[in-house]
């Protein structure tokens, strides 16, 4: 199992969020708030983590729309029912 996916398993959705919140919006972070609450899992966030996980999801968009674009990707047959 690739590095990156043995840390996205060990990873706690709290320690997630605020990985990005570090990437993409650092000065609304509190740090002061983190170290008060009792789960202390958003502590092992960093800034790092939270820009991998941002760029493996544009990746990963992006390459289903590119599977769209070029038929690999087809979205579900939807029924409507009058």
């Amino acid at each position: 199992m690739p590095q990156q996916e043995v840390m996205l398993a060990k990873l706690t959705r709290r320690e997630f969020e605020t990985s990005l919140a570090l990437a993409l919006f650092p000065e609304n972070i509190r740090y002061d708030a983190m170290h008060d609450q009792v789960e202390k899992d958003p502590l092992e966030a960093t800034a790092e983590k939270g820009r991998l996980f941002a760029q493996e999801a544009v990746r990963q968009v992006a390459a289903f729309v590119q599977g769209m674009m070029d038929g690999r990707i087809r979205p579900p047959e939807l029924k409507h029912y009058p």
